[in-house]
């Protein structure tokens, strides 16, 4: 796959850290909406933050492997994907990460399991809008995400906007298969084909 990339050198142990200052009501800053035009307006003028899990489950067989999911809707139509997306406003970060994987999957997240992977910036040239043109907004998307591995379990139940779990185990992430990857994916999957337990 052709896209740029640039890689930024990190350090050994980064830290990650979520801030609520004294006195601020979560409960008022939630946005639980997404299909409004409100936000869809939102998300062609701002930068978009967002979280991803590469989900490690077990195939049919009892393999584990990592879950990668077919997207339905912009962005990322038609890759192959982790799950995940936007941050819910007002929810801390795991909370609205266990809530999305869960819609999304039908999947509970061992918590002790978490580990962050990485972080990304990706800009799109589509977009959701049906016509940012008339309302004289820029078009493409422009996304920032955390991505994470993770322990799933549960049976996988995908909600309408995702299709073809693909369960990736070891022995299928060879050159092939990872050189046809989104780089963002195929970085992530790097790191997490090797958290496999």
């Amino acid at each position: 796959m052709k896209d740029s990339k640039k890689s930024y050198k990190s350090a050994v142990n980064p830290f990650f850290m979520e801030s609520v200052e004294n006195g601020t009501d979560t409960s008022r800053l939630e946005y639980p909406g997404r299909g409004e035009e409100i936000y869809f307006d939102a998300r062609q003028v701002l930068v978009r933050t967002c979280h991803d899990a590469l989900v490690s489950h077990p195939n049919e067989r009892g393999e584990k492997g990592i879950l990668l999911i077919r997207r339905k809707a912009q962005p990322a139509q038609g890759y192959l994907w982790p799950l995940g997306g936007f941050v819910n406003r007002g929810v801390s970060l795991e909370d609205s990460f266990y809530s999305r994987i869960k819609e999304e999957s039908g999947l509970e997240i061992d918590k002790e399991s978490l580990t962050c992977l990485g972080f990304a910036r990706m800009m799109w040239k589509n977009t959701p809008h049906k016509n940012p043109g008339a309302k004289k907004l820029p078009q493409g998307i422009d996304d920032a995400a955390l991505l994470f591995y993770c322990e799933g379990n549960g049976k996988i139940s995908l909600d309408k906007l995702h299709e073809m779990p693909t369960i990736v185990t070891p022995e299928m992430y060879q050159k092939s298969f990872r050189e046809k990857l989104h780089p963002y994916v195929r970085m992530g999957m790097d790191r997490a084909i090797k958290l496999i337990g």
